[in-house]
């Protein structure tokens, strides 16, 4: 049983990271995109790591109704960071990839998460980083079992 103390401290630890990342917001996105929302990032992000999806994969990845990522998409598009291809085999499958523009944000947004990472284990010694990732690579395999839960 987790204590609801622990799980108020671990919040507040949670919101602690997110403002550390918040503050070191690259200023440089402004250059490729003066407009993104936070949810375009996430789509841009999610495109650049895994080169290719379809934009099922992505709306599930965004948990997203598929209309939504449409709208997304579309964003995406307009700004010149998305590309979209229908399969050959199954017109009604959408692949997504970033553009050489898309792929030049991905990669400050990918910047800004090792900057971030590398500060928040500057923090710590060698041993407590080990344990660290440790942890967080025990929490993050639990990641699919969470998203199956909200989906009940």
């Amino acid at each position: 049983m987790v204590r609801q103390e622990d799980i108020k401290r671990l919040n507040r630890s949670m919101d602690a990271l997110m403002s550390v990342m918040g503050q070191k917001k690259p200023d440089v996105l402004g250059r490729f995109v003066s407009d993104i929302s936070i949810q375009e990032m996430k789509a841009a992000y999610f495109l650049g790591n895994y080169q290719l999806l379809k934009q099922s994969q992505l709306a599930d990845m965004l948990m997203l109704s598929k209309s939504n990522t449409s709208i997304l998409i579309d964003k995406l598009a307009k700004k010149g960071l998305v590309d979209r291809s229908s399969s050959e085999k199954d017109r009604r499958i959408v692949h997504l990839k970033l553009t050489k523009k898309g792929h030049g944000l991905f990669r400050i947004m990918l910047d800004h998460h090792l900057s971030c990472a590398e500060f928040i284990l500057s923090k710590l010694n060698a041993q407590e980083q080990q344990q660290f990732l440790s942890l967080m690579d025990k929490i993050s395999q639990g990641e699919q079992s969470l998203k199956e839960r909200s989906e009940h």
